[in-house]
């Protein structure tokens, strides 16, 4: 358990290399009235998701130079690392520069690490700040440059990174608000085998997730949805945005407001949500700086949720977790251990987990390698029987908890977030599944803050997410491995039986 906290943090400034904040449609939002309303906007249906074409993004190379070196704050080149240049390193690699990725967050990342090592004895510190990286002109030359720099003595090590992934989720369609009332409709509010039970949370003080924070690591999002009014999101970190649908609903699962229209969420008390987005001007695509920059906003006990995936052609497989990336690895290890909550998407590749390796390394073997996040499959609650995993989830002990997967309620917008009326019942994937486990982890942090005037540990709410003895298992745990979908009214009064022992 982490001790009791103190005023939130309002997250450093952003510096010269980072966003300078979300579009005046966001800030519009910030702090507004909750009890206001505008007029339903006309249906009208966005376009499929699932026929988008991924934007085009500048190729990047990932370099980790070695922990002990100290490295320049800005741009450097190899022979400045030595003061004059090296006999032994072909000319090309004499001329290439290396931008600062991650070591752009300075003094803010260097916290993040401190407060790690502090909170967590066992952590084994990365230095993240020696992260950086090469804007190369094709993939072909990417993969020589990775090559290469293998082979130099001071990098650790060299990928290349993978570009635009689409979102984990299944399209989501609009339906026209004006037809029926959605409460009824969110089953997965329900207890459980349905539901996750959020309507039992929301009877005990701090059950809405009050007094929480959540950082949402994605595209975009409409924070002028009539049903996100008053939902504070700071304009720090996410300039270029898109498919604003999707991030309505994520936003829609978690914090749609108490407010009699369309939906509500599992924690509708959430009072602040750091958006951070993933593209960057220039068409630059960013995965660990975005959850570095996420993290650094957030004080221990809040959530960090990741609503991403990768592709890796390394080891075989398409849409893994993003922590399949070792900078995101890195990141999400010093959050966790700096007591963030983690809650990532497992990604939509139907990948089994326990197979994809880094030669002859498992990459999620929790024995060997454990970034303290909790990892979230998706499940069917309408299969017979019911909770069989959903289609292309990806699955394997790694595995700490599945949810919904398809047919969820939720808000929705056009792509571009300019209709700010629409809810879907087709929100689906690992997407749908990471919000709502995020959702219940903002739950039972506030129901402790309240109760207790602290908070769990990232390794005691996954162990709490995640008990076979507490929660709905899946169809069939064995050969499903899925994790269970959790269950805030068995954990809630798992809890409160504790504290009276």
């Amino acid at each position: 358990m982490i001790g009791s906290r103190g005023n939130p943090s309002q997250g450093p400034a952003p510096g010269q290399d980072t966003a300078e904040g979300i579009a005046s449609d966001a800030q519009a939002n910030v702090g507004g009235d909750q009890t206001s309303r505008t007029p339903a906007a006309p249906y009208r249906a966005p376009q499929n998701p699932a026929r988008e074409a991924i934007p085009g993004a500048q190729t990047q190379v990932i370099v980790k130079f070695r922990d002990e070196l100290e490295l320049p704050a800005t741009l450097f080149t190899l022979p400045q690392l030595h003061g004059e240049p090296s006999a032994a390193l072909p000319s090309a690699l004499q001329r290439i520069h290396f931008l600062p990725h991650l070591a752009g967050l300075g003094a803010a990342l260097r916290e993040l690490m401190r407060k790690a090592v502090e909170m967590s004895p066992h952590y084994q510190p990365r230095n993240l700040l020696n992260y950086r990286s090469v804007i190369v002109a094709s993939r072909h030359e990417g993969e020589r440059l990775v090559r290469s720099l293998r082979s130099v003595p001071q990098v650790e090590l060299a990928y290349l990174h993978p570009g635009p992934v689409q979102l984990p989720s299944a399209p989501a369609s609009p339906v026209n608000p004006q037809d029926d009332p959605l409460a009824c409709k969110q089953e997965y509010l329900d207890p459980q085998p349905r539901g996750l039970d959020a309507r039992f949370a929301w009877t005990r003080n701090g059950g809405d997730g009050a007094g929480i924070k959540l950082a949402d690591v994605e595209w975009g999002w409409d924070f002028l949805h009539t049903d996100l009014a008053g939902l504070n999101a700071p304009a720090t970190y996410a300039t270029v945005q898109l498919r604003k649908d999707h991030g309505t609903c994520v936003l829609g699962v978690i914090a749609a407001r108490d407010n009699d229209t369309h939906c509500i969420g599992i924690a509708p008390g959430l009072q602040t949500v750091h958006p951070v987005g993933q593209w960057r001007a220039g068409n630059l695509y960013a995965t660990d700086l975005a959850v570095a920059e996420a993290a650094i906003l957030l004080d221990a006990g809040d959530v960090l949720l990741i609503e991403a995936q990768t592709l890796d052609y390394t080891f075989g497989h398409f849409f893994l977790p993003l922590e399949a990336e070792a900078a995101v690895f890195d990141v999400v290890e010093a959050a966790t251990a700096a007591g963030i909550v983690v809650v990532q998407s497992a990604g939509n590749g139907s990948a089994d987990l326990d197979t994809v390796m880094d030669g002859n390394q498992p990459v999620f073997n929790r024995a060997q390698r454990d970034s303290g996040a909790i990892l979230v499959a998706a499940g069917r609650p309408d299969s017979k029987p019911p909770w069989q995993p959903w289609k292309e989830t990806c699955h394997g002990s790694r595995i700490d908890c599945f949810a919904w997967g398809e047919s969820v309620v939720t808000l929705t917008s056009d792509t571009n977030g300019t209709v700010h009326d629409q809810w879907t019942d087709a929100f689906a994937g690992t997407s749908s599944a990471a919000a709502m486990v995020a959702g219940a982890a903002l739950v039972l942090q506030g129901v402790m803050l309240a109760d207790t005037g602290s908070v769990l540990s990232p390794a005691e709410l996954r162990s709490l997410l995640s008990d076979t003895g507490l929660n709905t298992p899946s169809a069939d745990p064995a050969n499903d491995r899925i994790g269970v979908m959790p269950d805030l009214r068995a954990i809630i009064q798992s809890l409160a039986a504790q504290r009276k022992g």
